[in-house]
């Protein structure tokens, strides 16, 4: 009776130890979760990374929708290569480093004559056209004038460009002057351009 007695009392010890070390074993397995998990359950998810989309810019329109003929806002679009600022003959064309206003325009003996006004928003002095490639009419080629204008930093000068045209951009009730900032000079397909919209009626 004795043997029996210690018999049952030495398993009860081994299961009451068993019953421990699991437990033990249990709460471990559950601490290593909530530490890999970065938390309790109150902690607040992280938040997802900014997507590529979501941190770029919003895109510039393209310049196909920008119909030709008469300007009535300022336009800011993309081509294949370039970006363009519109502008209607009135109004300056406002780019990096310089602005460009069209004072007066007039057609006379198959010539396109402009006063423009060029203002240099740099600190360096500068030439307007210096290469003679600064300023040009868009007519499927550029039409380059070759006066030059001298433009000191931070002040403005007007001078008079002249563009010979052809019979097509005599009689068209639109011609577009391309300007070229000071930073994309050199460059066969200028990265940034104004362009002025005139309005040849009256002209």
């Amino acid at each position: 009776m004795r043997r029996l007695y210690q018999w049952a009392w030495g398993n009860r010890v081994g299961v009451e130890r068993a019953e421990v070390l699991i437990v033990a074993v249990v709460a471990a397995v559950g601490l290593a979760v909530v530490l890999l998990s970065g938390g309790g359950s109150s902690s607040q998810p992280a938040a997802p990374a900014p997507t590529r989309q979501a941190a770029r810019a919003p895109d510039v329109r393209s310049c196909a929708g920008v119909t030709e003929g008469r300007l009535t806002e300022r336009v800011t679009c993309r081509t294949s290569s370039a970006t363009l600022t519109l502008v209607a003959g009135d109004k300056p064309v406002l780019l990096p480093g310089i602005q460009a206003r069209i004072m007066r325009a007039a057609i006379a003996d198959g010539r396109l004559s402009l006063r423009v006004r060029v203002r240099n928003a740099t600190a360096n002095h500068e030439t307007f056209n210096a290469a003679g490639r600064q300023i040009y009419v868009k007519d499927g080629r550029r039409l380059y004038a070759s006066a030059k204008l001298p433009v000191a930093a931070h002040t403005g000068e007007t001078g008079t460009l002249e563009f010979a045209l052809d019979d097509a951009k005599l009689h068209a009730p639109t011609v577009d002057v391309a300007i070229v900032p000071w930073s994309e000079l050199g460059r066969d397909k200028p990265r940034r351009l104004g362009v002025i919209r005139l309005e040849t009626r009256g002209l």
